[in-house]
């Protein structure tokens, strides 16, 4: 694993909790409703996060020097590994964080067999884009998808060569 990140264990799920609420209302404060981000998210996120997911390929959490302070959650879609999930707290940012957790993401599927993976990202969510687009992803065709009954404009991204990535330093 990359410098500070690890594999989850389930004393991370508060904190991996907290970090999805904090990135999600931070990010998508112009996408999704006020109302579905104060009140119906944090019971969401505390079901989701009650336990680590069995199907999960892996889910990755940074150690900052208060705990995890960003994580990232592959699971199977669609036949092919999928990041369900990759959030850093807002206060850290353009840190690299993210950056480390990519990485962190591309050695376990290459050490499990994978040669790719894929997201989706809202299509409004042009500091992510432009996050993934540097880490070496390719955008696909926009889309519509539905966020917890929540219709959102989202763009797929693909990485195929995770060999060539991770022998590139790119992540």
């Amino acid at each position: 694993m990359s410098s500070g990140v690890r594999h989850a264990h389930a004393g991370d799920l508060p904190a991996i909790r907290d970090i999805q609420l904090a990135s999600w209302r931070s990010a998508y404060s112009d996408v999704l409703p006020p109302a579905f981000l104060e009140q119906e998210l944090p019971g969401i996120l505390e079901e989701k996060w009650r336990s680590l997911p069995e199907a999960a390929h892996c889910v990755l959490v940074h150690d900052g020097e208060g705990g995890p302070d960003g994580f990232a959650n592959v699971i199977e879609k669609d036949g092919k590994p999928y990041v369900d999930n990759l959030h850093v707290h807002p206060e850290h940012w353009r840190s690299g964080i993210g950056a480390g957790l990519v990485a962190g993401v591309v050695r376990s599927l290459t050490l499990g067999g994978q040669n790719g993976f894929w997201l989706t990202v809202i299509v409004s969510n042009h500091r992510a884009r432009a996050f993934y687009t540097r880490m070496g992803g390719k955008e696909g065709p926009e889309m519509t998808e539905s966020l917890y009954g929540n219709p959102v404009r989202t763009v797929p991204v693909h990485w195929s060569d995770l060999g060539r990535i991770a022998g590139q330093g790119g992540t």
